[in-house]
């Protein structure tokens, strides 16, 4: 009885992890004939979604050394931010793939997640910091 509740966690967990399934990466991968080809297809499109951040926020970073006094403390403050982002992203998509409750799924969970937040924190990136920089 008193495991009770503990059901509506049970039935909101499968939703959660189809959820995943929106992004559109998981859209134009699942479209390829098997898994192999779809997985290939993930782990590319993972690749190209690090690659944009590392990109990014190489850009930023440049930009915040050219802004001036600031620069110093600014950049402390992004280099702090940027490492706890990957901490978040590692986290955040271990615990998507661990919903999947191992399989295929799992990896495929985890890949849909971490393109989703780099695409994310791009987005963020480039339109949160004042004046454009």
């Amino acid at each position: 009885m008193r495991l009770l509740w503990l059901l509506p966690l049970f039935v909101w967990l499968p939703s959660s992890v189809v959820a995943q399934r929106s992004s559109a990466a998981a859209t134009a991968c699942y479209k390829v004939e098997g898994h192999a080809d779809a997985r290939h297809c993930l782990e590319e499109k993972a690749k190209r979604s690090a690659a944009d951040l590392d990109a990014e926020e190489t850009a930023l970073r440049t930009a915040l050394t050219r802004s001036g006094d600031e620069s110093a403390r600014q950049l402390a403050a992004f280099d702090d931010a940027v490492k706890r982002f990957r901490q978040y992203r590692a986290s955040q998509c271990s615990f998507v793939a661990a919903l999947a409750a191992g399989g295929n799924a799992a990896t495929d969970r985890r890949l849909l997640c971490e393109i989703d937040l780099n695409e994310a924190r791009i987005f963020q990136l480039s339109t949160d910091h004042p004046g454009g920089v």
